[in-house]
């Protein structure tokens, strides 16, 4: 700020002494017509180029993750909670990772399936998952491929009657998340065999 000669910043609280509240109240966010939540107005993603409420099994907001794009064309995607400070109890909205393990993602959806459930890597390849089979119920985990051990697969493990269908992006680590999927369900699954004319990284959203 020194350097460019511009206005510092306005002093900030250690994430640390931010709790995350866990439902969000309904208080905190608006909904849309068909009563989805709206991200709040958060001027630091308001560039966003995508945003996805995360729900309980009860259906109450979890959270949001949002995607920013780069110029490069990579990309960024941040949990967004509501939290409170545990010094002066403001309320505020946070980047910050609610606790594990992490729901997945359209929870209510996949508890109500009476058929199948199809699992995909990333939630904007999820949500074109659910406009192209919308039979199906979709999901996907927060936070990659990574993350795959720090979700909450027991709600889908549990899912006695319904076919579960893995969809892998057509890459190595995709490959290798849907495998790491199957083994900690442990419980018959199917896994989409890819087109090996599809490009590296193809995926549902894709076609």
């Amino acid at each position: 700020a020194d350097l460019y000669r511009v206005a510092r910043p306005p002093a900030t609280s250690k994430s640390k002494d931010w709790q995350v509240i866990v439902p969000v109240p309904e208080s905190a966010y608006k909904s849309s017509g068909d009563g989805s939540p709206l991200l709040p107005e958060i001027p630091f993603l308001a560039g966003n180029s995508g945003y996805w409420p995360y729900f309980d099994k009860d259906g109450q907001l979890v959270c949001f993750r949002v995607r920013m794009d780069r110029p490069e064309g990579k990309k960024d995607i941040f949990p967004v909670c509501f939290c409170r400070h545990r010094i002066n109890a403001e309320t505020s909205w946070q980047l910050r990772e609610p606790r594990e393990p992490f729901d997945l993602f359209d929870l209510p959806s996949v508890l109500s399936a009476t058929d199948g459930v199809l699992v995909v890597e990333g939630e904007r390849t999820a949500t074109a998952a659910r406009r192209t089979l919308p039979g199906w119920s979709v999901t996907t985990w927060p936070g990659g491929v990574q993350r795959v051990r720090k979700a909450d697969w027991s709600t889908l493990k549990a899912l006695t009657g319904v076919k579960i269908v893995l969809w892998p992006d057509n890459d190595e680590p995709g490959i290798a998340a849907m495998s790491e999927i199957a083994r900690l369900l442990d419980r018959t699954v199917r896994v989409v065999t890819l087109d090996p004319s599809w490009p590296k990284g193809y995926d549902i959203a894709d076609l």
